[in-house]
Protein backbone atom coordinates (compact mmCIF):
# COMPACT_ATOMS: atom_id res chain seq x y z
CA UNK A 1 0.00 0.00 0.00
CA UNK A 2 2.73 2.15 1.09
CA UNK A 3 4.82 1.92 -2.63
CA UNK A 4 1.30 2.39 -4.15
CA UNK A 5 0.81 5.62 -2.54
CA UNK A 6 3.77 7.05 -3.50
CA UNK A 7 3.70 6.12 -7.28
CA UNK A 8 0.40 7.92 -7.25
CA UNK A 9 2.40 10.56 -5.16
CA UNK A 10 5.09 10.78 -7.98
CA UNK A 11 2.74 10.60 -10.83
CA UNK A 12 0.30 13.22 -9.95
CA UNK A 13 3.08 15.31 -9.17
CA UNK A 14 4.74 14.23 -12.64
CA UNK A 15 1.90 16.37 -14.57
CA UNK A 16 1.05 19.38 -12.66
CA UNK A 17 4.39 19.96 -13.59
CA UNK A 18 6.77 22.81 -12.44
CA UNK A 19 5.17 26.21 -12.49
CA UNK A 20 6.02 29.27 -10.80
CA UNK A 21 4.28 32.68 -10.27
CA UNK A 22 5.53 35.84 -9.70
CA UNK A 23 3.99 38.04 -6.50
CA UNK A 24 4.73 40.76 -5.01
CA UNK A 25 6.35 40.79 -1.69
CA UNK A 26 4.36 42.77 1.39
CA UNK A 27 6.55 45.69 2.91
CA UNK A 28 8.53 45.08 5.62
CA UNK A 29 11.10 47.07 6.97
CA UNK A 30 13.05 44.15 7.80
CA UNK A 31 13.89 42.49 4.43
CA UNK A 32 17.20 43.11 2.79
CA UNK A 33 15.91 43.05 -0.12
CA UNK A 34 14.28 46.02 -0.79
CA UNK A 35 12.25 45.76 -4.49
CA UNK A 36 9.47 43.79 -3.01
CA UNK A 37 9.39 41.32 -5.98
CA UNK A 38 10.04 37.72 -5.40
CA UNK A 39 9.59 34.63 -7.64
CA UNK A 40 7.24 31.61 -5.75
CA UNK A 41 6.80 28.51 -6.55
CA UNK A 42 3.57 27.53 -7.03
CA UNK A 43 3.07 23.55 -7.86
CA UNK A 44 5.82 22.88 -5.09
CA UNK A 45 3.96 19.38 -3.70
CA UNK A 46 5.00 19.07 -0.30
CA UNK A 47 3.66 15.22 0.06
CA UNK A 48 6.40 14.20 -2.72
CA UNK A 49 9.03 16.21 -1.01
CA UNK A 50 8.74 14.12 2.16
CA UNK A 51 7.40 10.91 0.72
CA UNK A 52 11.02 10.75 -0.89
CA UNK A 53 13.61 11.95 1.99
CA UNK A 54 14.12 8.83 3.23
CA UNK A 55 16.32 7.88 6.49
CA UNK A 56 19.51 6.97 5.03
CA UNK A 57 23.20 6.85 6.21
CA UNK A 58 25.51 8.45 3.81
CA UNK A 59 28.52 9.70 3.21
CA UNK A 60 29.28 13.37 3.96
CA UNK A 61 31.83 15.18 1.51
CA UNK A 62 33.46 17.84 2.20
CA UNK A 63 35.33 20.79 0.13
CA UNK A 64 31.97 20.42 -2.36
CA UNK A 65 32.82 23.26 -5.38
CA UNK A 66 29.93 21.68 -7.95
CA UNK A 67 27.50 19.51 -8.51
CA UNK A 68 25.47 18.00 -11.62
CA UNK A 69 21.67 17.37 -10.30
CA UNK A 70 18.69 15.95 -12.35
CA UNK A 71 15.74 18.51 -12.51
CA UNK A 72 13.56 15.83 -12.85
CA UNK A 73 11.06 15.98 -9.70
CA UNK A 74 10.39 12.38 -10.33
CA UNK A 75 14.12 11.49 -9.16
CA UNK A 76 13.35 13.67 -5.90
CA UNK A 77 15.43 10.87 -3.99
CA UNK A 78 18.13 11.61 -5.91
CA UNK A 79 17.97 15.12 -5.49
CA UNK A 80 17.57 14.66 -1.74
CA UNK A 81 20.55 12.02 -1.50
CA UNK A 82 23.06 14.46 -3.33
CA UNK A 83 22.35 17.48 -1.21
CA UNK A 84 22.34 15.52 2.03
CA UNK A 85 25.52 14.32 0.84
CA UNK A 86 26.97 18.11 0.72
CA UNK A 87 25.04 19.62 3.59
CA UNK A 88 27.89 20.09 5.59
CA UNK A 89 29.23 22.25 3.66
CA UNK A 90 26.99 25.02 4.67
CA UNK A 91 27.09 27.23 1.40
CA UNK A 92 26.74 31.14 1.91
CA UNK A 93 25.73 30.82 -1.76
CA UNK A 94 24.31 28.65 -4.47
CA UNK A 95 24.20 29.38 -8.12
CA UNK A 96 22.23 27.53 -10.60
CA UNK A 97 22.65 27.14 -14.18
CA UNK A 98 20.71 24.85 -16.24
CA UNK A 99 19.19 24.68 -19.86
CA UNK A 100 16.96 27.71 -21.33
CA UNK A 101 14.61 24.74 -22.43
CA UNK A 102 12.81 27.08 -24.88
CA UNK A 103 15.55 29.25 -25.63
CA UNK A 104 13.30 32.00 -27.04
CA UNK A 105 16.07 34.57 -26.38
CA UNK A 106 18.86 33.89 -29.27
CA UNK A 107 22.01 34.26 -27.33
CA UNK A 108 20.83 35.16 -24.10
CA UNK A 109 21.71 33.91 -21.36
CA UNK A 110 18.98 34.37 -18.67
CA UNK A 111 18.79 35.41 -15.05
CA UNK A 112 16.64 36.94 -12.50
CA UNK A 113 17.23 40.02 -10.69
CA UNK A 114 15.37 38.93 -7.40
CA UNK A 115 14.91 36.02 -5.17
CA UNK A 116 12.62 33.08 -4.63
CA UNK A 117 10.17 32.63 -2.13
CA UNK A 118 9.83 29.05 -1.17
CA UNK A 119 7.57 27.18 1.56
CA UNK A 120 10.62 26.87 3.85
CA UNK A 121 11.41 30.62 3.58
CA UNK A 122 13.00 33.42 0.59
CA UNK A 123 16.12 32.81 -0.66
CA UNK A 124 17.77 36.07 -1.15
CA UNK A 125 19.54 36.97 -4.05
CA UNK A 126 23.46 37.40 -3.98
CA UNK A 127 23.41 41.00 -5.49
CA UNK A 128 27.23 41.04 -5.78
CA UNK A 129 26.89 37.94 -8.08
CA UNK A 130 24.61 39.53 -9.95
CA UNK A 131 25.98 42.55 -10.91
CA UNK A 132 28.77 40.58 -12.30
CA UNK A 133 26.92 38.58 -14.32
CA UNK A 134 25.19 41.76 -15.82
CA UNK A 135 28.99 42.21 -17.47
CA UNK A 136 29.05 39.35 -19.23
CA UNK A 137 27.61 40.46 -22.86
CA UNK A 138 24.91 37.60 -23.28
CA UNK A 139 23.29 38.07 -20.09
CA UNK A 140 19.88 39.06 -20.05
CA UNK A 141 17.61 39.04 -16.95
CA UNK A 142 13.91 38.04 -17.80
CA UNK A 143 12.28 37.10 -14.83
CA UNK A 144 8.68 36.01 -17.07
CA UNK A 145 11.35 33.20 -18.67
CA UNK A 146 12.82 32.47 -15.39
CA UNK A 147 9.90 32.39 -13.16
CA UNK A 148 8.94 28.81 -15.71
CA UNK A 149 12.48 27.58 -15.93
CA UNK A 150 12.41 24.52 -14.32
CA UNK A 151 15.98 23.56 -14.51
CA UNK A 152 16.52 26.37 -11.58
CA UNK A 153 12.38 26.13 -10.14
CA UNK A 154 12.39 22.98 -9.39
CA UNK A 155 15.58 22.58 -7.32
CA UNK A 156 14.71 26.12 -5.35
CA UNK A 157 12.94 24.15 -2.21
CA UNK A 158 15.89 21.63 -1.98
CA UNK A 159 18.06 24.70 -1.75
CA UNK A 160 16.62 26.62 1.10
CA UNK A 161 15.68 23.06 2.62
CA UNK A 162 19.35 22.26 3.23
CA UNK A 163 20.99 25.53 3.18
CA UNK A 164 18.43 27.90 4.31
CA UNK A 165 21.54 30.57 4.86
CA UNK A 166 22.52 30.80 1.25
CA UNK A 167 21.94 32.98 -1.10
CA UNK A 168 20.89 32.47 -4.92
CA UNK A 169 21.45 33.41 -8.33
CA UNK A 170 19.84 31.29 -11.37
CA UNK A 171 21.01 31.07 -14.77
CA UNK A 172 19.08 29.71 -18.21
CA UNK A 173 21.53 28.76 -20.75
CA UNK A 174 20.35 29.21 -24.30
CA UNK A 175 21.02 26.15 -26.93
CA UNK A 176 22.48 28.40 -29.60
CA UNK A 177 25.63 28.80 -27.90
CA UNK A 178 28.46 27.01 -29.55
CA UNK A 179 31.40 25.38 -27.85
CA UNK A 180 33.54 28.64 -27.50
CA UNK A 181 30.97 30.18 -25.81
CA UNK A 182 29.76 27.83 -23.66
CA UNK A 183 33.59 27.48 -22.51
CA UNK A 184 33.77 31.43 -22.16
CA UNK A 185 31.15 31.21 -19.75
CA UNK A 186 32.73 28.81 -17.79
CA UNK A 187 35.69 30.68 -17.40
CA UNK A 188 33.47 34.02 -16.95
CA UNK A 189 32.00 31.79 -13.85
CA UNK A 190 35.68 30.95 -12.53
CA UNK A 191 36.65 34.51 -12.50
CA UNK A 192 33.17 35.92 -10.61
CA UNK A 193 33.04 33.66 -7.84
CA UNK A 194 36.83 33.31 -6.73
CA UNK A 195 37.16 31.89 -2.81
CA UNK A 196 33.79 32.00 -2.24
CA UNK A 197 31.58 29.52 -0.41
CA UNK A 198 29.76 28.84 -2.89
CA UNK A 199 28.46 25.91 -4.91
CA UNK A 200 28.10 25.96 -8.22
CA UNK A 201 25.03 23.15 -9.85
CA UNK A 202 24.77 21.97 -12.94
CA UNK A 203 20.79 21.34 -13.42
CA UNK A 204 20.97 18.83 -15.91
CA UNK A 205 18.55 15.43 -17.19
CA UNK A 206 20.53 13.23 -19.62
CA UNK A 207 18.91 10.74 -21.99
CA UNK A 208 15.64 11.79 -23.06
CA UNK A 209 12.54 9.95 -24.94
CA UNK A 210 14.51 6.63 -25.45
CA UNK A 211 13.84 3.11 -24.14
CA UNK A 212 15.43 1.96 -21.30
CA UNK A 213 18.18 -0.67 -23.25
CA UNK A 214 19.20 2.55 -25.30
CA UNK A 215 19.22 4.92 -22.90
CA UNK A 216 21.65 3.12 -20.73
CA UNK A 217 23.90 2.73 -23.64
CA UNK A 218 24.03 6.58 -24.64
CA UNK A 219 24.37 7.04 -20.80
CA UNK A 220 27.08 5.13 -21.44
CA UNK A 221 28.98 7.47 -24.22
CA UNK A 222 28.00 10.48 -21.83
CA UNK A 223 29.72 9.26 -18.85
CA UNK A 224 32.46 8.32 -21.11
CA UNK A 225 32.78 11.91 -22.43
CA UNK A 226 32.33 13.73 -19.13
CA UNK A 227 35.42 11.61 -17.90
CA UNK A 228 37.47 13.19 -20.29
CA UNK A 229 36.29 16.24 -20.70
CA UNK A 230 35.48 15.73 -24.36
CA UNK A 231 34.24 19.43 -24.95
CA UNK A 232 34.06 18.36 -29.08
CA UNK A 233 31.97 15.38 -28.21
CA UNK A 234 29.87 17.13 -25.72
CA UNK A 235 29.02 19.42 -28.42
CA UNK A 236 27.72 16.70 -30.88
CA UNK A 237 25.00 15.27 -28.02
CA UNK A 238 21.42 15.73 -28.99
CA UNK A 239 18.39 15.01 -26.15
CA UNK A 240 19.31 11.43 -26.82
CA UNK A 241 22.31 11.98 -24.38
CA UNK A 242 21.59 15.20 -22.24
CA UNK A 243 19.40 18.29 -22.47
CA UNK A 244 22.07 21.01 -22.51
CA UNK A 245 25.35 20.42 -24.04
CA UNK A 246 26.43 23.87 -23.08
CA UNK A 247 25.61 23.48 -19.40
CA UNK A 248 27.63 20.41 -19.02
CA UNK A 249 30.96 22.42 -21.18
CA UNK A 250 30.64 25.38 -18.55
CA UNK A 251 30.23 23.96 -15.56
CA UNK A 252 33.22 21.58 -16.53
CA UNK A 253 34.68 24.51 -17.70
CA UNK A 254 34.74 26.14 -14.22
CA UNK A 255 35.43 23.10 -12.19
CA UNK A 256 38.82 22.25 -14.30
CA UNK A 257 39.45 26.28 -14.01
CA UNK A 258 39.33 25.98 -10.50
CA UNK A 259 41.25 22.41 -10.39
CA UNK A 260 37.91 20.54 -8.95
CA UNK A 261 38.12 18.16 -12.18
CA UNK A 262 38.03 14.86 -10.63
CA UNK A 263 34.22 13.43 -10.26
CA UNK A 264 32.42 11.27 -7.79
CA UNK A 265 29.94 9.76 -9.50
CA UNK A 266 26.91 9.29 -6.75
CA UNK A 267 24.25 7.79 -8.51
CA UNK A 268 22.89 6.88 -12.11
CA UNK A 269 19.20 5.86 -12.79
CA UNK A 270 16.80 6.06 -15.13
CA UNK A 271 13.12 6.91 -14.92
CA UNK A 272 11.92 3.26 -15.44
CA UNK A 273 13.83 2.42 -12.62
CA UNK A 274 11.83 4.60 -10.38
CA UNK A 275 8.71 4.22 -11.71
CA UNK A 276 8.43 1.39 -14.01
CA UNK A 277 5.60 2.43 -16.19
CA UNK A 278 7.03 3.28 -19.42
CA UNK A 279 9.90 0.98 -20.71
CA UNK A 280 10.05 2.70 -24.04
CA UNK A 281 10.08 6.59 -23.11
CA UNK A 282 12.54 7.45 -20.19
CA UNK A 283 14.68 9.68 -18.42
CA UNK A 284 18.27 8.84 -17.51
CA UNK A 285 19.80 10.90 -14.14
CA UNK A 286 23.44 11.11 -12.92
CA UNK A 287 24.50 12.87 -9.83
CA UNK A 288 28.14 14.14 -9.77
CA UNK A 289 30.03 15.43 -6.74
CA UNK A 290 33.23 17.62 -7.05
CA UNK A 291 35.30 17.51 -4.25
CA UNK A 292 38.48 17.37 -2.70
CA UNK A 293 37.00 15.01 -0.12
CA UNK A 294 37.09 11.36 -1.61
Amino acid sequence: MIKKMIVLFIIVFTFTGCAVWEYHKPNDSTTVYESGLYIQLSDFDESLFWVTQKDKELKSYKDVKGIICTHHTLASELIHDLFLSIQVNGYESIIIIGPDHNSREGLKIITSDTGWSTPFGTLELNKTYHQILLEHPYVSVNNTIMKNEHSSGALIPYVKYYFPDSSINTIAIPATMNRKESQELGLFLSEMIGDENTLLIASLDFSHYLNVQEAYKMDEITLQAIQEKNYHEIMRFTNDHIDSPQTLIAFLTYMSEIGYSQEILLDHKNSFDLVPMDYYSTTSYFSFIYSDDY
